[in-house]
């Protein structure tokens, strides 16, 4: 199964957003994403939920941040 950019989809499909079962950059950023919370698990000598905690302060303060 192929994997697109929104900008590929376009080029190809013509129409519409990329489902995403075929995004790419939804793949990425989970792989992303997955990596950083073993970063942060790791630095953290605090629990599990404190892991968790931080992580969802930082989620929260990236998308107001988000244009």
């Amino acid at each position: 199964m192929s994997k697109y950019t929104q900008r590929q989809w376009d080029r190809t499909v013509g129409y519409g957003e990329v489902p995403d079962e075929y995004n790419i950059e939804l793949e990425n950023l989970k792989h992303e994403n997955k990596v950083l919370r073993k970063i942060v698990h790791s630095l953290s000598s605090n629990s599990t939920e404190h892991t968790e905690n931080f992580i969802n302060v930082a989620i929260a303060v990236e998308k107001k941040d988000a244009p």
